[in-house]
């Protein structure tokens, strides 16, 4: 709502109404949205430390902050207006070159994708669900040092987490199906590092996916026979996603255990 506001600046100079939108707001809005990328993966580092010696209402404040930051990335991740200003403040720093440029954002091989709001914010929104994912897990599966007597930790991670896992499976799976298919096969071999080269959610989200498919192996076998109706057939769709690492991780889950449920020992 503010970019508008910047045609009442004085442009007496040479800089173009455009580029001063460009230097005022994304330019900074790009600075921001990675700072806030790289302090999110500083928290891996303190995850267990806050996971044993929190108390509730400061994991809850952790909590409510990342699902502020997920909630605002993901809005802005499919603001068209906002991918226009993105695309524009990219060729005004190429310099010209308004073929190559073009043809570079039409291309899903080409550079330009990386300059897009996409890349942006479907980067800090994936990394705001790993780090809640990964803190989630780390309350509903408690570790032998847990002390079990400071908080009820598994009520209150259950439905967060579960909530959480299975927003970004279902939309993943969308993605995946909607625009899988027309990148390169290489782009899945390592489907942990797919989200750093292409600006689709599908890629970008690959990595939270396999932290998923982790921590519902790390759920003890009454956990997930509790989760089994919802779990289950979400797995059952994953298996066919192009990701091999993906695939293989379903095909674990499958022999551990939903063999389990069907009285089949784990080997």
């Amino acid at each position: 709502d503010e970019v508008p506001q910047v045609r009442n600046f004085d442009t007496t100079n040479s800089e173009s109404p455009k580029a001063i939108i460009m230097r005022k707001y994304i330019s900074p809005l790009r600075v921001r949205c990675t700072s806030i990328y790289c302090l999110q993966q500083s928290y891996f580092q303190f995850l267990d430390l806050f996971a044993l010696n929190c108390a509730q209402t400061e994991i809850s404040s952790l909590v409510q902050a990342l699902e502020s930051s997920r909630r605002v990335a993901e809005k802005a991740s499919i603001d068209n207006e906002l991918s226009t200003y993105f695309e524009e403040a990219m060729r005004l720093e190429w310099g010209g070159g308004v073929e190559e440029a073009q043809a570079a954002f039409s291309s899903d091989s080409g550079v330009g994708h990386l300059g897009r709001c996409e890349m942006f914010f479907l980067t800090q929104e994936a990394s705001a669900n790993n780090v809640l994912i990964r803190l989630l897990s780390l309350l509903y599966c408690p570790r032998g040092d847990f002390d079990v007597d400071r908080w009820d930790t598994v009520d209150f991670s259950e439905p967060l987490l579960i909530g959480r896992m299975m927003d970004v499976l279902e939309k993943f799976i969308v993605s995946e199906r909607e625009n899988g298919h027309k990148l390169d096969p290489n782009v899945w071999r390592a489907a942990s590092e797919s989200g750093t080269k292409f600006a689709i959610h599908c890629t970008s989200f690959a990595a939270v996916v396999v932290n998923i498919l982790y921590t519902i192996l790390d759920f003890s076998d009454d956990q997930f026979k509790r989760q089994k109706g919802t779990l289950f057939p979400i797995l059952c769709s994953l298996i066919s996603i192009q990701s091999e690492e993906i695939r293989m991780l379903v095909a674990e889950i499958l022999r551990k255990k939903v063999s389990v449920l069907i009285g089949i020992p784990s080997s």
